[in-house]
């Protein structure tokens, strides 16, 4: 366990309570994935039951309104009611909305559940993350984080494999009670392991808003992030129907290799950022994005859909871990719990937005015609962004021999 950062309060906690803590992180941690991998591999059920396929694809997005909402509201609820307890109601109310999803539900009734299932992990993530800057720092902290999003990304893919598996056997209802085990244990492991003023930040105290300015460009990277990984879960089942695979199993499977191959990525941040730097790791990052959704465009089998999706998964293991590095190391304490809900927000509005943006572009282009589309601009963003890098180390490279 490294020293806290400068600026931050010192905990010393018991071993059993900082692996306790640890375990904490790993599961809150796989919340937000969960809650929107679970949906996606039983879009085409859910349409055939609600008679739209555009409302079953709102449906599949509404878990990112609700936390994007629960992103803005978050921090302040952070504040107030302290990590532990956070992450104990957001955890109740994770379980209680899966729950909720074995009644006969109409249209509205599932796009409040998931929405509600968004608003939790919202909650639950931020809890996270006040815990997780507390007990966390420097090489250690992505250590951390990578281990936490490779942990998330597995029981992500998880999720989504099940999901389909659950849906063949038992209905896709059933497949939301991983809402529910998932929210149970948190529940029980952080009532058990986590102190009560663990991760907290002072009441009432009055945020200088001015402090968020240095991470406004995460909050940025991270929605567009967003809005293109999100075209996984609303579109690649469309296209592999189009290849005549219909297969809910089958299609589950293609699309769970975005967050195994995730959770590879994330496993090996910490090595990459220490050996790169962020800089390098967010460029990597953005190449495996072009490549993937380049992939997708001309892909006609299982198996090449499967390595489209791996690459998707390999710059979400890569980025994702990098801008949650950047934010907690740049956020002030004094706005850490605003500045992650805030993230969360921006992130989650990115994936919310995806079907609004993306339908109209597919509806010009066509499915193949909406990732080549995608890959051409991750080319030009990634081009700029290495680019730019350049320029920016020779002026810094100038600047000290000047001196």
């Amino acid at each position: 366990m490294s020293q806290p950062a400068a600026g931050d309060t010192p905990v010393v906690e018991p071993a059993w309570r900082r692996i306790g803590a640890a375990v904490v992180i790993l599961l809150a941690s796989a919340t937000s994935g969960i809650s929107f991998g679970v949906v996606g591999p039983v879009l085409r059920p859910i349409a055939a039951q609600i008679g739209d396929e555009r409302i079953s694809q709102i449906i599949i997005v509404m878990p990112l309104a609700g936390l994007a909402l629960g992103g803005l509201v978050g921090g302040w609820i952070a504040e107030w009611l302290r990590a532990r307890r956070a992450i104990c109601v957001g955890g109740l109310a994770f379980a209680l909305a899966g729950a909720a999803a074995l009644a006969p539900p109409s249209a509205p009734g599932l796009l409040t559940i998931c929405f509600c299932i968004g608003f939790a992990a919202a909650i639950i993530g931020i809890g996270r993350g006040l815990l997780l800057a507390e007990l966390y720092a420097g090489d250690a902290r992505a250590r951390m984080i990578g281990f936490a999003s490779a942990f998330g990304s597995l029981l992500a893919a998880g999720s989504v494999w099940l999901s389909g598996v659950i849906a063949d056997q038992a209905g896709w209802q059933s497949a939301f009670l991983q809402f529910t085990a998932v929210g149970a244990i948190i529940v029980v492991c952080v009532l058990v392991a986590v102190r009560g003023g663990a991760g907290s930040q002072e009441r009432g105290a009055r945020t200088d808003y001015r402090l968020l300015a240095p991470v406004l460009p995460i909050f940025l990277a991270g929605g567009l992030l967003m809005l293109v990984l999100t075209t996984t879960n609303t579109h690649i089942p469309l296209l592999l129907a189009e290849q005549g695979i219909t297969s809910t199993a089958e299609t589950s499977s293609v699309m769970s290799m975005q967050g195994l191959f995730s959770m590879l990525a994330a496993l090996g941040y910490g090595a990459l950022q220490a050996r790169l730097g962020k800089v390098g790791v967010a460029a990597i990052g953005i190449v495996l994005l072009a490549v993937g959704n380049g992939l997708a465009a001309v892909a006609e089998t299982p198996l090449a859909f499967g390595a489209a999706c791996a690459f998707l998964g390999m710059a979400c293991g890569a980025i994702v871990p990098c801008l949650i590095d950047l934010l907690l190391g740049l956020a002030a304490p004094a706005v850490r719990a605003r500045a992650l809900g805030f993230y969360a927000a921006a992130f989650n509005v990115g994936g919310f937005l995806n079907p609004f943006i993306m339908r109209p572009i597919r509806d010009a282009v066509g499915l193949q015609g909406l990732y080549m589309v995608i890959a051409v601009s991750c080319a030009v963003i990634g081009g700029a962004y290495v680019l730019g890098g350049a320029a920016r180390a020779r002026r810094a490279a100038l600047a000290r021999t000047a001196h």
